[in-house]
C-alpha cells in the first residue's frame, strides 16, 4: 500500500470511530483537494460544517476549495462566514481580495488587501497581490511599493520576484526584469510560470539562443503548454528554422484547437 492509500485509510478509519470528528473531516477534505479530488473533498467540508456550522477554519478552507473550482460566489459566501466568526483572519482577507479581483470588484478587492494587512503587515500574498491588482489600476508607483514589502519579508518569494520581474519588464526596465527573473529561479529552478517569462523577455533583447533554452525547459515539464509552443514556433521562425516552428505551431494546435495567435502564425 502506497503513502496516499495508507494517509486515506486512516482517516475513513478515523471517521467510522468518530463519524462527527470536526478535525478529521477538514484535513481529509485538504488532502482530498490535494489529491485533486475536488468533489470529495467538498463532501467532507460540507460534513465538518454540519458539525460546527461557525468553525472559521472549514469555512475558509472549503471558500479556498470553491476558488480553485472557480466557483467564485459560493467562495465569496464562504469567506464572509469565515470572517463573521474571525474578522482579523489575514489569509481570508487575502483570499477573498483574490476572489473580488477575478470578479473586477476591484475597489472591495483592495480593501480587502488593506485588511488583510493590518491584520498582519508581513503577509506576503497579501503585499503581492496587493501589488498586481495596483498595477492592473494604473498606480504603478504603489504597485512597485507593494511588490517591495513583500520580498521585504520573505526575499525568496517566486511569485513575487516573477510578477515584479514582468511589472518592471513593461516599464521598460528590462535588465532589473532579468535580475527579478533569476531570483526566482534561484528560489524555485522548475517554476514554469518564470522560465516562460523570462523566455519571452530574452527573445525581446534579441538574445534569442537563450530565449530558445527557458521554452525548451518549460515545454519539457509541461508539453501541452499552448503559449510556450506559440512563441517558441516564432522564435525558430525568426531563426529561419522554418519546419521546426511549423512542428510547435502544430502542437500548440493539437493542445488547443482554438487558439488565435498561433492561426494567424
Amino acid at each position: 500500500m502506497g503513502h496516499y492509500e495508507e494517509t486515506e485509510k486512516k482517516y475513513r478509519l478515523a471517521l467510522e470511530a468518530k463519524p462527527n470528528n470536526v478535525a478529521v473531516h477538514c484535513d481529509y477534505g485538504l488532502f482530498l483537494e490535494e489529491m485533486g479530488r475536488m468533489d470529495e473533498a467538498e463532501k467532507q467540508y460540507l460534513l465538518a460544517l454540519e458539525a460546527d456550522p461557525k468553525n472559521a477554519y472549514i469555512h475558509y478552507n472549503y471558500g479556498n476549495l470553491m476558488q480553485q473550482m472557480e466557483r467564485y460566489e459560493e467562495a465569496e459566501k464562504q469567506y464572509k462566514l469565515a470572517l463573521k466568526a474571525d474578522p482579523k483572519h489575514a489569509n481570508t482577507h487575502s483570499n477573498y481580495g483574490n476572489i473580488l479581483h477575478n470578479m473586477d470588484r476591484l475597489g472591495e478587492a483592495e480593501k480587502q488587501y488593506k485588511l488583510a494587512l493590518k491584520a498582519d503587515p508581513k503577509h506576503v500574498p497579501a503585499h503581492s497581490n496587493y501589488g498586481l491588482l495596483l498595477e492592473e489600476m494604473g498606480r504603478l508607483d504603489e504597485a512597485e511599493k507593494q511588490y517591495k514589502l513583500a520580498l521585504e519579508a520573505d526575499p525568496k518569494h517566486v511569485a513575487t520576484h516573477s510578477n515584479y520581474g514582468l511589472f518592471l519588464e513593461e516599464m521598460g526596465r528590462v535588465d532589473e526584469a532579468e535580475k527579478q527573473y533569476l531570483l526566482a529561479l534561484a528560489a524555485d529552478p522548475d517554476d514554469l510560470a518564470t522560465h516562460y517569462n523570462y523566455g519571452i523577455l530574452l527573445y525581446n533583447m534579441d538574445r534569442i539562443d537563450e530565449a530558445e533554452k527557458q521554452y525548451k525547459l518549460v515545454l519539457k515539464a509541461n508539453p501541452k503548454n499552448v503559449l510556450a509552443h506559440s512563441n517558441y514556433g516564432l522564435l525558430l521562425e525568426e531563426m529561419g528554422r522554418l519546419d521546426e516552428a511549423e512542428i510547435q505551431y502544430k502542437l500548440a494546435l493539437e493542445a488547443d484547437p482554438r487558439h488565435v495567435n498561433t492561426h494567424s502564425n
